[in-house]
């Protein structure tokens, strides 16, 4: 099994958001056999391996291609996509970067002398592809709420959103006063 391989949607799939609708495009994954670390691209009911071939002189005849972006300008990378083959299953994970995090109310101070750590509220599907079928996307991660419920039933503190501790901490993550 790999690890730590990427897997991008280069498609958009209504079903691959957080529970709160944030659309993410990107996922970790290990249930692949490629040499890690791989970026893999899911491309319709498609699963493609992305190897890089930089570093190798392109094709007789073929342009150099530059991106211009922000005032700088910079080489296009090119990759060979390998497809792999069906019927697969594959488990993605990741987190939603837009969703608020949960927060914790540790025993010990931790870095930085703070007393409270973030638990991003964690989203993972279950991708299964077979020949000529669309691929099937289930989600097997819960809500935000589901992980504070799973954090306090371990004997966890999960602050409300509201508390003056949790206040605090996102004031000073932000770099504000309260």
């Amino acid at each position: 099994m790999g690890s730590d391989d990427t897997a991008v949607f280069v498609d958009d799939l209504a079903a691959l958001s957080c529970p709160r609708g944030h659309a993410l495009h990107a996922f970790q994954t290990r249930d692949l056999d490629g040499p890690a670390p791989s970026t893999y691209l899911v491309h319709g009911d498609r699963l493609y391996r992305a190897e890089a071939t930089d570093g190798r002189p392109p094709p007789e005849g073929a342009p150099e291609v530059w991106r211009i972006e922000g005032g700088a300008i910079e080489p296009e990378r090119r990759f060979t996509l390998r497809e792999i083959g069906a019927p697969l299953t594959v488990r993605i994970y990741g987190h939603c970067p837009a969703c608020y995090p949960l927060l914790v109310r540790t025993r010990e101070p931790g870095s930085g002398d703070d007393v409270v750590t973030e638990h991003a509220v964690p989203v993972s599907f279950r991708l299964t592809f077979r020949p000529g079928q669309p691929v099937r996307v289930e989600r097997t991660s819960g809500t935000r709420h589901d992980l504070a419920v799973e954090l306090l039933e371990r004997g966890i503190h999960v602050l409300d959103d509201d508390e003056p501790l949790a206040l605090a901490h996102r004031a000073q993550k932000r770099g504000t006063s309260m």
